[in-house]
C-alpha cells in the first residue's frame, strides 16, 4: 500500500488553497483504501509551529501525517526535456511511488534542463515530473485533459476556473515551439520552453 502526499504553498502564515489539497488527499485515500487523513487543522498547526512561508509537504500512510518543509523555489523560466513516459496506474493520485517521474527528472538534469516534459507513446504531452502544463496555441491556453494519466492539479484547476483555457490533447510538435506555463504549489505560472525534440526513459 502506497502513501499519499500533498505540498501546500504557505504565504505570510497562510496555507494557500488548503481545503482543496486536503479534499484531494481524502478523495485519493478513499480510492486507494487508506484511512481518512487529518483535516486542515493539522496543517494549520504545523504552519503556526514552524514558519510563515515556504512549501510544507504532508505524507499520509494511513496512520500518521508526517510534515517536512522546503523553501519556495526561484520563480524563473524552466527548460524542459521531452521524455517518453508510460504513466503509472495511480498517476491521477499524488502518491510517493514516483520512480518513473524521478527517472525522467534525472534524465532532464543530465541533459542540462530543469525538468522533463512527459510525452506518451503516441507523442502527446502529459505533464512534467512536478507540474501541470499549459501550452499557448493561437493566443489561447490549452492543457491536456484529465484522463487518469496526469495529476488533477490544484493550481491547474484555479487557472481553468479563471476562464479562457481549453482542455484537449496537445501534440509534442505543438508544444515544441510554443510558450508554455507550468502550475503547481511550487510553480506560480512559470514560463517554460521545450528544448529538445525527444528523449527516452531508460528501461
Amino acid at each position: 500500500m502506497t502513501a499519499l502526499f500533498e505540498t501546500v504553498r504557505v504565504d505570510e502564515g497562510e496555507p494557500r488553497l488548503l481545503h482543496r489539497h486536503v479534499d484531494r488527499m481524502r478523495r485519493s485515500a478513499a480510492v486507494l483504501g487508506l484511512a481518512e487523513p487529518p483535516g486542515p487543522d493539522a496543517w494549520r498547526a504545523e504552519v503556526e509551529r514552524c514558519r510563515p512561508a515556504g512549501l510544507v509537504r504532508g505524507v499520509w500512510d494511513g496512520g500518521k501525517l508526517e510534515f517536512s518543509w522546503r523553501e519556495m523555489p526561484p520563480q524563473t523560466a524552466r527548460r524542459l526535456l521531452p521524455v517518453r513516459h508510460r504513466p503509472e496506474p495511480n498517476a491521477a493520485h499524488k502518491t510517493v511511488a514516483r520512480r518513473a517521474l524521478s527517472r525522467a527528472s534525472q534524465m532532464a538534469g543530465a541533459a542540462g534542463c530543469d525538468d522533463a516534459l512527459l510525452v506518451d507513446q503516441d507523442g502527446y504531452v502529459l505533464e512534467t515530473s512536478v507540474a501541470n502544463v499549459f501550452v499557448r496555441i493561437n493566443d489561447r491556453l490549452v492543457t491536456p485533459p484529465l484522463d487518469g494519466r496526469i495529476l488533477p492539479g490544484i493550481w491547474r484547476q484555479v487557472l481553468i476556473e479563471e476562464g479562457g483555457v481549453l482542455e484537449r490533447r496537445v501534440r509534442l510538435e505543438e508544444a515544441r515551439d510554443a510558450a508554455l506555463l507550468l502550475t503547481s504549489a511550487g510553480a506560480d505560472r512559470l514560463p517554460a520552453t521545450c528544448e529538445i525534440d525527444t528523449g527516452n526513459i531508460p528501461s
